[in-house]
């Protein structure tokens, strides 16, 4: 995960070195676009606090494929203090609450798929806080807490945090809600203090563009594009749609692209992204026998292994990439994006993951594409009256 973490004192700015700095007894909010460095800025405020003697740390995160890019980049924590919310909470309620499994079961008898996903995280996070208001009232369990991607997690997991540590900071940006948590709106009333960053570092300006058409700044000198702090005259960003006419048409052509990256950039990481768990299969299917089927990772489970077993290629779901970055991304079979996934958030946040190269690919098929993500690609033109009759 080559130039993804930050190693060099230099490669800090005045704000972010401050947001580091800040006393430690304190709870803090970070809030700012992507690309401004809210992960990596986590991840050297625990070691700060862990060098000054705070050894019993936690940092987690909404997703476990963040969970997972985080162990690259981890410096004073191990592997054991980074877990996903949900895996340490659903942990902690089966060892400390009587017949919780059963109360979970009966809570969710019914239902599937996005509505039985839906419950039971309400319902874990209900018993969650409960449970820590009791048992950690009197003694909190870490000395300091971390949180990545808060953005999407619910009043009651906050408040539920809160309960576990009196020094927790957490980041987020409310323009990259995919699971529609509402955390963010009561971290005033829980004593976070909000500081927020203003510059970004990692996004092109053409993907930048693509953003900001997306989600519009409220002023135009706050957009994506106006604070961005990419190089162009290193790399030239570039960010374009590119319909095919089939699945296969859309492999093909990624593939030719794909292989021109990875001489392009031979120590960074790429990927694709799907809306849908079930193009995984699609695209092994698509990878086997090629020259590229031995550089390809599938994040299907959390695993740590996967962003360091020397696999450039990294295919992931669009909402499993959340706080992560890569120089090229690929956005591959975009019509599957249907109903409640085709928000504005979910494409800002696919879109975001990439710092240099961002290409989309669609085919007739499950459905029509989102006209807000072709729209974010779109050209401003001046068109003719002549222009609508050729």
């Amino acid at each position: 995960m080559e130039g993804t973490w930050w190693r060099q004192r230099q490669d800090l700015d005045p704000e972010q070195e401050a947001l580091i700095g800040l006393p430690f007894d304190g709870r803090y909010l970070i809030v700012g676009p992507p690309g401004c460095g809210k992960t990596n800025l986590l991840v050297l405020r625990a070691a700060f606090l862990s060098k000054s003697g705070l050894k019993n740390q936690l940092l987690l995160t909404f997703g476990g494929v963040l969970s997972a890019f985080i162990d690259t980049g981890k410096k004073e924590l191990d592997s054991n203090q980074i877990s996903t919310f949900h895996k340490w909470a659903r942990k902690l309620c089966h060892e400390r609450i009587p017949n919780f499994s059963k109360k979970l079961e009966e809570a969710t008898r019914g239902l599937t798929g996005q509505d039985e996903f839906n419950a039971t995280r309400q319902f874990v996070a209900e018993e969650f806080l409960k449970m820590m208001g009791v048992q950690c009232a009197a003694a909190p369990m870490y000395e300091a807490l971390f949180v990545d991607e808060v953005q999407d997690l619910f009043e009651a997991e906050l408040k539920a945090i809160s309960h576990a540590c009196r020094r927790v900071t957490i980041a987020g940006d409310s323009r990259q809600s995919i699971y529609h948590g509402d955390a963010m709106q009561i971290a005033d009333a829980l004593g976070f203090e909000t500081k927020k960053l203003s510059a970004h570092y990692r996004i092109g300006k053409a993907i930048a563009r693509v953003a900001d058409k997306l989600q519009p700044p409220a002023k135009p000198d706050e957009s994506l594009e106006a604070t961005t702090n990419y190089d162009e005259s290193t790399q030239q960003s570039r960010a374009e749609y590119l319909p095919q006419a089939s699945r296969q048409a859309q492999f093909n052509t990624m593939l030719n692209e794909l292989r021109q990256q990875r001489r392009a950039y031979p120590k960074e990481a790429l990927a694709i992204l799907i809306p849908r768990r079930a193009a995984y299969d699609e695209l092994r299917a698509y990878f086997s026998g090629t020259d590229l089927e031995g550089f390809v990772a599938y994040h299907q489970e959390h695993d740590p292994t996967l962003f360091s077993s020397g696999a450039q290629i990294h295919v992931m779901t669009v909402a499993g990439a959340k706080g992560t970055e890569f120089r090229a991304v690929h956005l591959f079979a975009c019509e599957d994006a249907q109903g409640p996934q085709d928000t504005a958030e979910f494409w800002y946040t696919a879109v975001t993951r990439a710092k240099t190269t961002l290409l989309a690919y669609s085919s007739p098929g499950n459905g029509s594409v989102s006209p807000r993500l072709r729209s974010a690609f779109a050209q401003n033109e001046n068109p003719t009256i002549d222009d609508l009759f050729e």
